[in-house]
């Protein structure tokens, strides 16, 4: 695994999920996560990362393929490829069962133009695709989870729709994550990516704090998740969250991560006026959220800004001022 990738980053979503999904067990995990109904399926093979690169410069967040067998070992009629594509989502997207459609057309088509692999004959069946969103934002997920729905199907006509896409909402939040059956760093990855954005209370950061200490990951991972944990937890929660981690007794190596981490958020500008940045923030993800169309109140929903503040910016291009407090 490369470790300067992340060094001098303030990690972004998609930054901390590929970094995450760098581990082949976070892969397996991942995969179990979205698709437990092939648990077996994962468990029996090996699973192949995929280019997920395609033409037209789109990137799939995971692509992922493994051989289903089903009869004797040599018995190719017997297999079949299955390929895994997940896409993370911090926010949700209206048009994402397109952009799935989408990627689906080139996996298919990157499938026909390869060399004929095992358990995959072009002239007897394509590959199946599982498509999973994995999604860790604060707003409710209010997005169709089929692409029949985004053009009026309800179920009810006669006719069908002439393509259709449906993909598994896999809510983070949601998930039992047992520590029993995921590795450390699966585990301190997903609980750290459903807690970020979030108000959190002093006993759901004493869990993430212990999770990220007491699951046995290497330095380096540690690091990584606590940059991108202090990068993107809710201003409120990050007040909280400095004196809870400081408090707990450490190793000699994690105290040194700790004086590591307070020095990358006086770096970044967080531990001092983090409030303002997290204002700029929301105020910035609003203004692309109203440039893709996005009605107003979601744009509330998704950044916690006021409808007065949104339409502000829908209107000026910028938030009204904070008044200062008065004297």
């Amino acid at each position: 695994m490369a470790k300067h990738s992340y060094d001098n980053l303030k990690p972004t979503h998609d930054e901390f999920f590929r970094f995450l999904t760098e581990s082949p067990a976070v892969r397996r995990d991942l995969v179990r996560v979205c698709f437990p109904d092939l648990a077996a399926v994962i468990d029996r093979g090996a699973l192949t990362v995929v280019p997920g690169e395609f033409s037209d410069g789109k990137r799939a967040d995971l692509l992922l393929s493994a051989v289903e067998s089903r009869g004797a070992e040599r018995d190719r009629d017997s297999e079949h490829l299955l390929y895994f594509l997940v896409e993370h989502k911090a926010r949700p997207e209206r048009m994402v069962a397109v952009q799935l459609l989408s990627y689906a057309a080139a996996i298919l088509e990157q499938h026909r133009r390869s060399p004929r692999v095992r358990g995959a004959s072009r002239r007897d069946h394509l590959p199946r695709l599982h498509i999973a969103v994995l999604y860790h934002g604060v707003a409710p997920w209010r997005v169709p989870e089929r692409l029949s729905a985004l053009q009026g199907y309800d179920g009810s006509g006669t006719t069908e729709p002439a393509v259709e896409l449906r993909y598994k909402l896999i809510d983070l939040s949601r998930i039992a994550l047992d520590r029993k059956r995921l590795s450390a760093e699966a585990l301190a990855g997903f609980i750290v990516m459903r807690s970020v954005l979030r108000r959190l209370g002093e006993s759901q950061l004493r869990l993430v704090r212990d999770v990220i200490f007491d699951s046995g990951l290497e330095n380096h991972w540690t690091v990584r998740v606590l940059r991108y944990l202090f990068s993107h937890l809710h201003a409120e929660t990050t007040q909280k969250a400095l004196p809870l981690f400081r408090e707990r007794q450490y190793t000699f190596e994690q105290e040194q991560i700790m004086y590591s981490i307070t020095d990358y958020l006086i770096d970044q500008g967080l531990e001092k006026g983090i409030e303002r940045g997290q204002r700029q923030a929301q105020v910035t993800i609003a203004k692309r959220m109203l440039a893709k169309g996005m009605d107003v109140q979601t744009v509330c929903e998704t950044t916690e800004l006021s409808e007065a503040e949104v339409r502000s910016i829908q209107q000026t291009g910028d938030a009204p001022k904070e008044e200062g407090p008065s004297r």
